[in-house]
């Protein structure tokens, strides 16, 4: 089997977060409220992760762990707000 390339690596993804789009556009006002299946979260809040997680370069992701004091949940909850 080959090596997946650059580009199919990037195709999959980009297909991946159409068909997110595609679901997520249907939701209305309640639905964004919707509780996810991770705990304490809604829909809004895990879209929001995925943003900021995306957005996040290297050096970005230190300094939200720095601020955070290396406590992962915090600094989810600090990039679920910026996002």
């Amino acid at each position: 089997m080959a090596p997946v390339t650059k580009a199919e690596t990037w195709a999959a993804v980009h297909a991946e977060r159409q068909a997110l789009i595609d679901d997520l556009a249907v939701l209305d006002a309640a639905g964004w409220n919707t509780a996810s299946l991770c705990p304490g979260w809604d829909i809004h809040d895990v879209l929001a992760h995925l943003v900021d997680s995306a957005r996040t370069t290297r050096r970005g992701f230190m300094r939200g762990m720095l601020a955070a004091r290396f406590d992962v949940d915090r600094a989810n909850a600090d990039g679920i707000r910026r996002a």
